[in-house]
């Protein structure tokens, strides 16, 4: 697994893009979207598994996450993350895309089908927020000011991870260290206003990509509006971090759909 840094001119800006990317034997790309908590490492095992060994694939950190540049004068909207991502499918000139996108990942995921609709093959959303009900931290977030948050938010956020004993509070520890509060504030906005807005929810429905709902099976509610719309898989025993809450049942889902290609 090769660590690569893309540089992008985004809005008059160059931004460094930290990437974990491999060209395998075919043309077939995965292309990895991390959620609030955490960052590209997040698909380290899934990728090193023997069932995607013939994939390419880039994970990649938003930027303000992970080794990514951190600007103070990024908006840190999800739209303005999703052109980055162009910017990056566009630099290494990848076609034949499967996204795998975690929460805010699975977002912008979902914004990039109707962006880039000749370049991408389908979409497996794991717990990306399509309604405003499907908001968690994000939203507690978003109920502050920025100037609270800094002060205070955050640092309750690292401690409330310092304390916990989730399977996933070790990676987010350590991915929210690399986060600024003003990342962070301002990217939760954004899930709860696009989240909020009604528009995901229709353009994942409608966009014709093969597309795939992963749920963590405590967190059913999140697919009262896909019922019998959308093909969907049930992660046991696992909330929203289901790739450290039942890592295993979570790769099969993903690698029994991409089978079919």
């Amino acid at each position: 697994m090769q660590e690569k840094t893309i540089q992008v001119r985004y809005s008059g800006n160059y931004l460094d893009i930290s990437t974990y990317m491999h060209r395998g034997k075919t043309d077939k790309w995965l292309f990895c979207l991390h959620g609030l908590q955490t960052g590209k490492n997040l698909f380290t095992k899934l990728l090193q598994r023997s069932a995607l060994s013939g994939y390419s694939y880039v994970s990649m950190d938003f930027v303000g996450f992970g080794s990514s540049s951190k600007p103070e004068d990024f908006s840190y909207d999800l739209r303005d993350q999703a052109e980055i991502c162009k910017e990056v499918i566009s630099n290494l000139d990848l076609s034949n895309i499967y996204i795998i996108g975690h929460s805010m990942g699975g977002m912008v995921g979902t914004m990039l089908l109707g962006m880039l609709p000749e370049k991408i093959t389908g979409l497996i959303n794991l717990e990306g927020n399509l309604v405003e009900q499907d908001c968690g931290e994000s939203k507690k977030v978003a109920a502050t000011n920025l100037e609270d948050y800094r002060k205070t938010g955050f640092a309750a956020l690292k401690r409330k991870l310092q304390e916990s004993t989730a399977p996933s509070a070790e990676m987010r520890r350590n991915c929210v260290a690399k986060i600024s509060a003003h990342a962070f504030y301002h990217s939760s906005r954004s899930i709860v206003a696009y989240s909020e807005s009604g528009e995901l929810l229709p353009l994942f429905l409608e966009a014709p990509q093969r597309k795939l709902y992963i749920f963590g099976d405590s967190n059913r509610f999140k697919t009262e509006a896909l019922e019998g719309r959308i093909q969907l898989a049930e992660v046991p025993n696992s909330g929203h971090f289901m790739f450290q809450d039942n890592f295993l049942a979570t790769a099969k889902e993903i690698e029994k759909f991409l089978q079919y290609h």
